[in-house]
């Protein structure tokens, strides 16, 4: 997958049939500053400083009761089971090359 990826940057691709792994898999979503800025409908030199305004303003996000994130629900999550890319062939091993993760503690929040 990585080296697809690799060829078809910056275009988003997602694998609906992912060998030994019950998730599909999306890439390429935001690879470079300028399909992040394009998103946001920025200029690329804008992204940093959009970022900076939305930590400084931020608002708490929509809560929902179902969403689209929750096609596949895993009760006794491993994350030995999650398709992680290796990227290169001298890589030690699988890694996440970027990821962001939204998360509140249902106690703490």
């Amino acid at each position: 997958m990585a080296g697809i990826l690799k060829q078809l940057e910056p275009t988003p691709v997602v694998f609906e049939n992912v060998a030994e792994a019950p998730f599909r898999v999306a890439g390429n979503l935001f690879c470079n500053k300028a399909a992040f800025a394009a998103y946001f409908g920025v200029a690329n030199e804008r992204h940093h400083p959009l970022l900076a305004d939305a930590i400084e303003r931020r608002s708490p996000p929509e809560v929902v009761e179902q969403a689209p994130c929750q096609e596949v629900v895993v009760s006794q999550p491993d994350l030995d089971n999650l398709p992680i890319l290796r990227h290169c062939m001298g890589d030690g091993g699988n890694y996440i090359s970027s990821g962001v993760v939204i998360a509140g503690h249902p106690v703490t929040v």
